[in-house]
């Protein structure tokens, strides 16, 4: 019987030392140190919709900040095409004044509406300077279409004013403008009602307290028909204290009656890229 070789073992290496760790390089005094990059505040979102109202608006509303870092609130319904209608409301009306249009759009046409900034939905931002500080709604609703290389804008009411400085900033993204009742030009004439509100003294406790602009106008403004007792609820929805009446003030307030007003220059901008520029009327 062949008995098996024995195999030698291999030789075992000698245990090393452990490495002594690495220092960690010298810090320079002369270079400041690099702050990490907070995170983007999310986006506060608006609170949901009572059922009545969501029968009426059966849309869902969404949010984004605007540059001066108020949170706007802007409806974006449709399919995503090369092409939007952008609708641009006034004062004291908000999204909810182009309900209908929507429904009947969305089925081919993406459709974009915002509230601006202290109206609607959208934050009731203190401190309001409305047509002067139109460049952030620009930027803000518009943005919301920037994608989109047609508009087709639709104007009533301050929107007018609002959006033809916009057109007047983007020529090349308009298709066809649609102007409703509006005004975009300074006009010598000012309703007895307007003027009332914009009293000092009287004219915060009709508009802020009793609220009395918006309420009247759900009846004043109508001409062919009696709005729905539901219909008024919904376009007063958005205005149910003093602090959430600040832009409809703002707005009595921000008509340019002199040429020294903050506003005007916004106003003539509009007027001059206005399809009804040279008429005095539209």
């Amino acid at each position: 019987m062949v008995k098996p070789k024995k195999v030698p073992s291999l030789p075992t290496a000698p245990p090393t030392a452990p490495k002594p760790p690495v220092p960690p390089p010298a810090s320079n005094p002369t270079l400041p140190a690099i702050p990490a990059i907070p995170a983007a505040p999310p986006v506060p979102k608006a609170p949901p919709l009572p059922e009545w109202l969501a029968k009426l608006y059966p849309f869902t509303p969404r949010s984004f900040m605007t540059p001066r870092g108020a949170r706007m609130s802007y409806l974006d319904e449709g399919p995503r095409d090369d092409a939007a209608v952008l609708m641009l409301h006034g004062n004291p009306t908000w999204s909810f004044y182009y309900r209908n249009l929507v429904r009947e759009l969305v089925p081919k046409l993406r459709c974009v509406v915002p509230d601006h900034v202290g109206m609607g939905l959208s934050e009731k931002a203190g401190g309001l300077r409305v047509l002067a500080c139109v460049a952030d709604r620009r930027r803000g609703g518009a943005g919301r279409v920037a994608a989109a290389a047609h508009v087709y804008l639709v104007v009533h009411d301050w929107g007018g004013a609002i959006g033809f400085g916009f057109a007047a900033r983007h020529p090349e993204m308009i298709v066809r403008v649609v102007v409703l009742n509006t005004a975009a030009f300074a006009s010598p004439r000012l309703p007895w009602q307007i003027a009332l509100c914009r009293l000092p003294g009287l004219g915060p406790v009709l508009v802020r307290r009793l609220n009395a602009f918006a309420r009247r106008a759900t009846s004043m403004a109508m001409s062919r028909r009696r709005l729905t007792s539901g219909e008024k609820r919904g376009y007063l929805f958005p205005y149910d204290s003093w602090d959430h009446r600040v832009a409809i003030n703002a707005f009595v307030h921000d008509i340019p009656r002199r040429k020294s007003h903050r506003s005007r220059p916004s106003l003539d901008a509009a007027e001059r890229a206005s399809p009804c520029s040279g008429t005095g009327r539209c």
